[in-house]
Parts: C-alpha cells; sequence; structure tokens
C-alpha cells in the first residue's frame, strides 16, 4: 500500500521577501519561491494546499502598482525529490495599487478564492474583494 504524503508548510519571512518550505512527511524540506520574487512581495504571507497543489500569495507585490498584490498556484507538490516549480502567476483582472491581492486565500481541489482585501469597489475605498 503506497503511503500518502503529508504535508506542513513552513513559513519565514526572512528579510521580508518571504519563503515556504514543502516538508513531506519523513522527507527533505523543498523551497517554493516566486518566479519573480522581489524584496518586500511579503510571499508566503498567506499559503492554502489542496492535495498535490499549493496556492501562496504575495500581497505587496508590485506588477500592477505598490501592494497591488498576487498569488502564485504550484502543482505536484509530492514530486519526491524533484524540483517543484511554479506552474501559474495570479494577479487581480483590475488590479490597482494597495489592493493587496493574495491575502487571505483559499484553495480546494479545482477551485480557489483569492481575496483583494483593499480593493475599491461599490463598496467604497477598501471595500475589498474576492476572485
Amino acid at each position: 500500500m503506497k503511503q500518502k504524503s503529508t504535508f506542513k508548510f513552513f513559513l519565514s519571512q526572512l528579510f521580508v521577501s518571504g519563503l515556504v518550505f514543502l516538508v513531506p512527511k519523513l522527507a527533505c524540506a523543498q523551497e517554493l519561491v516566486a518566479s519573480d520574487g522581489a524584496f518586500g512581495d511579503l510571499f508566503g504571507e498567506s499559503v492554502s494546499v489542496s492535495g498535490q497543489n499549493g496556492l501562496v500569495g504575495a500581497f505587496w507585490d508590485d506588477d500592477d502598482g505598490p501592494s497591488s498584490g498576487s498569488a502564485h498556484y504550484y502543482s505536484k507538490l509530492d514530486a519526491a525529490g524533484g524540483t517543484v516549480t511554479e506552474s501559474e502567476k495570479l494577479n487581480a483582472s483590475n488590479a490597482t495599487l494597495g489592493d493587496q491581492f493574495g491575502v487571505p486565500l483559499s484553495l480546494s481541489g479545482d477551485y480557489a478564492l483569492i481575496a483583494a482585501r483593499n480593493d475599491d469597489n461599490e463598496n467604497g475605498v477598501d471595500g475589498g474583494s474576492v476572485y
């Protein structure tokens, strides 16, 4: 019978850029980093895992303006001893500065919910949105 891996995420905000360590039970840790990570992105502030897939927020990422935020999707997290690479980087379709897309977030099967807690919308300044 094949033993299923149990994953635990350890978060580190070393120098504010952030790292996420993937630690399968009884195995060596694998480090996940953003493909375009930069100082101050706060990568790893929010993390969700579902099966072999993971979603990691970087809510101070500045692709669409300062602190617009992003989320990074990883697949095949239990690739034993192999390199885990980012499958896709996600940004809000209407991202602007200060939205902080990527915290909080949740992943379940093929579905994800990613908040932009400071998105300005019909509810007002920093009304917040979920994608």
